[in-house]
């Protein structure tokens, strides 16, 4: 009997990438903490205010301006931005927790794009003269809502709304085609550990976080937590009494670390005892877009739903 199974890697990233997860965690884990400060609303801007010099500062708002097909006016991104290609070539202004001030005022931008989370970030531009966006990206709707603006602020108001909509298309299908599944399977998805230590030790886990939880449940699966917590770290046997049907390990980049999917699958013999590991249900996912919440979101449904639909058939 197999003991886990993984989908194929669709996407090349480098060992930075890894570095990722663990940011995007301390925004998740931080959101909610940061101070109101000033933005741009979409809606104010006309064709004369246009931007021609952006700054983005996380990876997923990145991929939404070149989604919208304005990567041309990116002049600076952060530090963790690597999808597409294109970014890792572009000047880098810091990242979550180190943010470069001189880097932005040398750039001169006429536009920088924020989450809503950057703590530190708008810290450092709160006090300077610069016009400022913040976006939500800790939702579905957040990150929908936001390419529709972004495209708008942008000057490719077109392309936003059509972008916008085809994802809301297609959430609409995965909703009537969720109606048709029958019994949920309990589905947990790690979103932090330390991955490739030959031990589990504490995983963080989706939990109340609107975001995972919500394409656990679009893809046909139930969370197998059910307390209030967004993310929180559970023991090993907090996994056995939640006895999840199916386990998905985020390890970004895994491969590119040395990282092996058999002995990263090895570190959940200590969960044996789980339906996921009787049925082999246990799945290391190392693409990238799985800890960014981006555009590419709908990937990520719909690996889930291959992997669900497969445990329902089994």
């Amino acid at each position: 009997m197999p003991r886990g199974r993984s989908l194929p890697c669709r996407v090349a990233v480098s060992a930075g990438t890894a570095v990722i997860i663990s940011a995007q965690l301390l925004l998740f884990l931080g959101s909610g903490c940061a101070p109101v400060s000033t933005s741009v609303d979409s809606s104010t801007l006309t064709a004369q205010t246009v931007p021609l010099r952006i700054i983005s500062t996380a990876p997923s708002i990145t991929e939404t301006v070149f989604a919208v097909g304005a990567g041309d006016k990116l002049v600076g991104v952060s530090k963790f931005c690597e999808f597409p290609p294109q970014a890792r070539l572009l000047p880098k202004v810091g990242g979550l927790l180190d943010p470069s001030g001189e880097t932005v005022i040398r750039l001169e931008p006429d536009l920088v794009i924020v989450l809503e989370e950057s703590l530190k970030f708008r810290q450092e531009l709160s006090s300077r003269d610069y016009r400022i966006m913040t976006v939500n990206h800790k939702s579905i709707p957040g990150i929908i809502d936001s390419i529709a603006a972004i495209g708008k602020a942008c000057g490719r108001e077109e392309q936003g709304v059509r972008l916008a909509s085809g994802l809301r298309h297609r959430i609409e299908e995965l909703e009537k085609k969720k109606s048709l599944t029958k019994t949920p399977p309990k589905v947990i998805i790690s979103v932090g550990r330390n991955a490739g230590s030959g031990s589990l030790g504490k995983v963080y886990i989706a939990g109340k976080d609107n975001y995972y939880e919500k394409m656990i449940d679009l893809a046909g699966g139930v969370n197998a937590y059910s307390g209030s917590i967004r993310y929180p770290a559970v023991s090993i046997e907090g996994l056995l009494r939640m006895n999840p049907e199916v386990i998905i390990d985020l390890v970004p980049g895994y491969g590119s670390q040395g990282l092996e999917e058999k002995s990263l699958l090895e570190e959940w013999d200590v969960v044996r005892a789980t339906r996921a590991f009787e049925t082999g249900n246990i799945y290391i996912m190392g693409q990238d877009y799985w800890t960014l919440p981006g555009p590419r979101f709908i990937k990520i449904i719909e690996d889930m739903s291959l992997i669900l639909n497969e445990q329902i058939d089994d």
